[in-house]
């Protein structure tokens, strides 16, 4: 009996493989798929970057992996995904039918969407952030403004070990707030605080695997917390919606206060239209998308800033020595400082290496098979942008694990950037936030440090380096002291 069970397991294993190769003829190379799992076993536990790095030594640039049913190509290195997501951005610029998209943004928004839907509203975000300032020098008074209301907040740690995540993250937050809903929020107030929690909870909980395995969703008692998700993030959609309905009730035809408002009006000029894709439905997953973009990954890259500045005390105080020759004690940095500040906007662009706070990008997908580099890339398919492969490959970047803002200096010290950098992703996707973003950890780690010596909880023990793979790279919950130099 045994024999006999385990000869009809063989022979479904060779009818599943013999069906999977006639379905999907030419894929990319990969370890081969078992029923139902597929190349889980392959996956390294809580190191995806050790496993791709694997992979990509076997079978090259580009490979396959079967998550589950679904197939799933990974690209790799800087001119592999240039020549995928910017030569062929017309033909990998969709965005798969996953959890993340189908159940939460309902492949609305502007991360959610793809085709023309997409395209139309990433065209009138972009145009409507950049006329309140979005990526030019007039935001800065924003981000100062916000950095005035967060020192005091720090001051009162008196130099007590505590968590920066929550603070930093209302105080980010409040930046894309002051863009998107015309205003900020206090650190205390109660409803903003629960959204908060609530928001960075979903982070937390994203746990990938529902994205390839949507069936766990529906399982009793809900262990994946894709129920929970949901309902975090319809609690996150209800609260922008009640700031739309006050907007809608006091807004100015002939001035727009912030992006709600002209949200607004271009919605109503719209509807007489047929075709019409700006509806409320549109508008909460657009505002959604730039609040959590404005948010996340900029509150990351300062977690992991004070944790790799701990660890490099050297790095710490050149950067200091330079803030004070430059801008002194008696007023804040600002961005016309950067250019006599080489080292300091050299220490930001390598915490944005070394954090690799997106290392898979975001998931995209073909809308009809492509034929790439002599393979056939199916329709539907899952497809990551290795960014890990860019920003830690040791030819571009010497030593990759160390962290070492020098190699963004030239010989005569000042600062130069680097084409293969992709951190923040590329070809039409690309990130929309990454002026703000860079002009965000400048002022707020150079004020930060002006101020405050960083110091660990611990003076023989530093906090751990070891990161958390969720919907980013995030680094373990740590606590830090924060002494005021004054």
């Amino acid at each position: 009996m045994f024999f006999l069970l385990v000869a009809v397991c063989l022979v479904l294993l060779v009818i599943f493989l013999s069906r999977r190769r006639l379905q999907h003829k030419n894929l990319p190379p990969g370890p081969t798929p078992l029923p139902v799992i597929g190349n889980l076993t392959c996956m390294r536990r809580n190191n995806v970057f050790l496993t791709f790095r694997e992979l990509r030594v076997k079978y090259g640039d580009v490979f396959t992996l079967h998550i589950g049913n679904i197939v799933t190509v990974v690209f790799n290195g800087y001119a592999t995904l240039r020549e995928a997501f910017v030569q062929h951005g017309d033909s990998f610029s969709d965005r798969p039918n996953i959890f993340i998209f189908k159940d939460i943004s309902k492949h609305h928004g502007i991360a959610g969407s793809s085709g023309d839907l997409w395209k139309e509203h990433r065209t009138f975000a972009l145009k409507t952030l950049r006329e309140f300032g979005f990526g030019k020098r007039g935001l800065e008074s924003k981000i100062i403004e916000e950095i005035e209301a967060y020192l005091p907040c720090l001051e009162e740690k008196n130099g007590e070990p505590f968590n920066i995540h929550a603070l930093t993250q209302t105080s980010v937050s409040n930046v894309i707030c002051s863009i998107v809903f015309g205003q900020r929020f206090d650190y205390k107030d109660e409803r903003f605080t629960k959204l908060m929690e609530m928001f960075d909870a979903n982070f937390k909980l994203m746990n990938p695997i529902l994205n390839f395995f949507p069936f766990l969703q529906h399982i009793p008692g809900d262990p994946f917390k894709a129920k929970q998700i949901l309902r975090n993030a319809d609690t996150v959609y209800a609260f922008i919606w009640e700031l739309v309905q006050e907007h809608d009730n006091s807004m100015d035809d002939t001035y727009s206060r912030d992006y709600i408002d002209a949200y607004l009006k271009e919605k109503k000029e719209r509807q007489s239209d047929q075709s019409n894709t700006f509806t409320d439905f549109q508008m909460l997953r657009s505002i959604g998308d730039l609040f959590s973009a404005g948010t996340e990954t900029t509150t990351t890259s300062i977690r992991w800033a004070v944790l790799f500045l701990l660890y490099n005390p050297d790095v710490k105080e050149r950067m200091v020595a330079e803030i004070h020759d430059v801008v002194g004690t008696s007023r804040f940095p600002n961005l016309g400082d950067k250019e006599n500040m080489p080292y300091s906007e050299a220490v930001v662009t390598e915490v944005i290496r070394k954090a690799n706070v997106a290392p898979l990008g975001v998931p995209h997908s073909c809308k009809t098979d492509v034929e790439f580099r002599g393979y056939t890339i199916p329709k539907g398919a899952v497809l990551l942008l290795n960014i890990d492969s860019v920003l830690f490959d040791p030819v571009e970047f010497p030593d990759p694990e160390k962290f070492d803002p020098t190699r963004f200096l030239n010989e005569n010290g000042k600062f130069f950037g680097r084409e293969v950098f992709a951190a923040f992703s590329v070809g039409r996707r690309a990130c929309l936030g990454e002026t703000l973003a860079r002009m965000e950890l400048f002022l707020y780690l150079t004020t930060i440090l002006q101020r405050f010596d960083l110091v660990p909880e611990h003076a023989d023990r530093l906090p751990s380096l070891e990161g958390v793979l969720g919907v980013t790279h995030t680094p373990r919950p740590y606590n830090v002291r924060l002494v005021s130099r004054q």
